[in-house]
């Protein structure tokens, strides 16, 4: 269990207790620090955090996993990432290829809004 007296500016689930921001510094159940350096956007993962810096996704800040995307999420599976009009996970499997509104990480794939209507998308084995 994690408790804090502190103002948390975020938090995000991760496989051995929460990932917090406080302060600028993403720490894992507010003792181990896992980053604390600039990006535009974080997100929790398997192993450790996600980190967006100038359109590259960053696994802890450090291995690269992705340069050139509109979008991303974070997903069971690892990281899905928009890029035109393909959603691919882990830069190998396209889970969906057409127009995209809005879209969601779904465990066993994505959930992709279509013409006002939400479809599943299930990813290819």
């Amino acid at each position: 269990m994690f408790q804090s007296n502190e103002t948390i500016e975020r938090w995000e689930a991760h496989p051995d207790g929460v990932v917090i921001e406080k302060k600028g510094e993403l720490l894992l159940n507010g003792k181990k620090l896992l980053y604390d350096d600039k990006r535009n956007e974080w997100d929790g993962h398997a192993e450790g955090v996600v980190i967006e810096l100038e359109n590259k996704i960053l696994l802890n800040g450090e291995l690269m996993l992705w340069e050139g995307f509109d979008t991303w999420l974070t997903h069971p599976r690892g990281i899905v990432v928009q890029k035109d009009n393909m959603l691919i996970l882990n830069n190998q499997k396209v889970i969906y290829e057409g127009e995209i509104g809005e879209w969601a990480s779904h465990p066993e794939g994505v959930i992709v809004r279509k013409n006002g209507l939400w479809m599943f998308c299930k990813i290819p084995d």
